[in-house]
């Protein structure tokens, strides 16, 4: 019986302290576990036109730009989409080397993703504007209702990506090789 009780306990505790400390088995920490978090961070580098890697007070790490996905652009394996040099020095000139406001949602994912804003601008937004981005995965619904209604109005304008007589979304360019045209 003191086994069975053991074998039932010692997990509910080990996850009681996890939580407590709010540690994810996969090595990274939730700022906030119930709604999403702001903090200012430093951009280091522009890795792609959705993903950069950032400074805050506490770690250096990689942020997704939420709702969003830019034409595939130095993936491992996988050759370059049109427009994805684009997006990615669009964001550069943007962002690199500044300060910025990250609004960072709960880990749906293993990476962090979020919302990035400059002087009150929302970047993500622009880069939709701008033709230089599809809706991604939803996360935050009410940004991504906000995402994917800018989208349906600006993709009319045939601005970059949208020029393409068939565009092809970057998540089926990356999974699909039967579905690109690659670009240098």
């Amino acid at each position: 019986m003191k086994f069975r009780f053991l074998v039932l306990i010692v997990p509910l505790l080990v996850t009681s302290q996890l939580v407590a400390a709010q540690k994810l088995p996969f090595g990274g920490e939730v700022t906030n576990r119930y709604g999403p978090s702001t903090s200012e961070v430093d951009v280091l580098e522009v890795i792609r036109g959705d993903l950069i890697r950032v400074r805050g007070e506490v770690r250096t790490y990689e942020l997704h730009l939420m709702n969003i996905m830019t034409p595939a652009y130095n993936y491992p394996d996988i050759c370059n989409q049109a427009y994805g040099k684009e997006a990615k020095e669009y964001l550069k000139n943007r962002i690199d080397g500044k300060r910025i406001t990250v609004r960072e949602y709960p880990p749906y994912y293993p990476e962090t993703r979020g919302v990035v804003y400059l002087n009150g601008v929302d970047i993500n937004m622009e880069l939709i504007e701008e033709g230089l981005a599809w809706p991604g995965r939803p996360i935050g619904m009410t940004h991504y209702y906000e995402i994917k209604e800018a989208f349906d109005r600006f993709k009319h304008r045939g601005v970059r990506v949208f020029s393409e007589p068939d565009p092809v979304h970057p998540h089926k360019f990356i999974n699909n090789e039967s579905d690109r045209k690659c670009v240098k």
